[in-house]
């Protein structure tokens, strides 16, 4: 799982978490739930070939609600979002292995919404 502060850029690399367990506790008024959250990403020995989250908590609507908040910071920060990508293929396995990030233009909104052209450079 990739998460950065800001946009990735090209030539930038970034380190990711392909198996971690995380402890918790969160504090509120009426106590603290403590959690553990287990992420563990594709693997394909294993025949695992997406990234899965697991929480254990006390309180399972407690477990759901940080499944549903992790999922949204996850879609909000992702670093692939608006990113431009190519992929190579291997040579020796199914699938792709190494992909780049790609410069692009920047873009401007006009008038018209959902419009938008080359900004000048």
């Amino acid at each position: 799982m990739c998460l950065a502060p800001g946009k990735a850029l090209p030539e930038e690399e970034l380190g990711c978490v392909s198996f971690g367990f995380y402890l918790g506790v969160e504090r509120a008024e009426e106590g603290e739930e403590r959690f553990a959250v287990l992420l563990r990403g594709p693997a394909d020995q294993y025949g695992r070939n997406k990234v899965e989250v697991e929480v254990l908590a006390q309180d399972k609507e407690f477990a759901h609600r940080l499944l549903a908040e992790i999922d949204v910071l996850v879609r909000e920060h992702n670093i692939f979002r608006g990113q431009v990508l190519s992929f190579k293929g291997s040579d020796f396995r199914h699938g792709l292995d190494p992909f780049s990030f790609h410069r692009r233009p920047g873009f401007i909104r006009t008038g018209r919404a959902g419009s938008r052209r080359p900004a000048a450079g």
